[in-house]
């Protein structure tokens, strides 16, 4: 699972470069205004069943969490920028599609498919599951925040 994680944190930090401010391995609870946007990937849970050729089956369960300050969304000049403006954002850093209706490799979706491997050996998954939200931290600015959870698979000899 460490493996993983460790490579997930480095290829989104190669793929986004300056667009995330940091790139954290597990959750950040009281993230700071100036770290913000900020992508964390986080282990959530091992499953290993075993099978009769003498391999493991390991399921990883992980996290990433894209989350930002609405505070640059909302221009206080000329009134532009609201919640659904930073929403937006949020969807193209996440999942955003092309013509074909595929996710571009450029997103966070598209950084998962492509570069999940663990101690040499490559994961596949299934389930991709994106979750969004905005919600409010007393006595701070509305944040918002994008949770992508799934589910890797690889076989290892016991």
């Amino acid at each position: 699972m460490k493996d993983l994680i460790e490579n997930l944190v480095s290829a989104f930090s190669t793929a986004f470069g300056s667009t995330f401010k940091s790139y954290n391995f597990g959750p950040v609870r009281i993230p700071g205004q100036s770290s913000m946007p900020m992508l964390t990937v986080s282990p959530v849970q091992t499953d290993i069943t075993n099978s009769g050729t003498v391999k493991d089956n390991n399921l990883y369960t992980v996290r990433v969490v894209v989350e930002d300050n609405l505070k640059q969304y909302f221009d206080n000049v000329s009134g532009e920028g609201d919640t659904i403006d930073a929403l937006a954002q949020l969807v193209t850093w996440v999942e955003d599609r092309n013509a074909d209706n595929s996710v571009k490799d450029a997103t966070v979706i598209g950084v998962i498919r492509n570069n999940l491997t663990a101690s040499g050996a490559t994961l596949y998954n299934d389930n991709i599951t994106v979750d969004y939200e905005d919600y409010l931290v007393e006595a701070e600015f509305p944040k918002i925040k994008a949770t992508i959870t799934f589910v890797a698979e690889v076989r290892s000899t016991r």
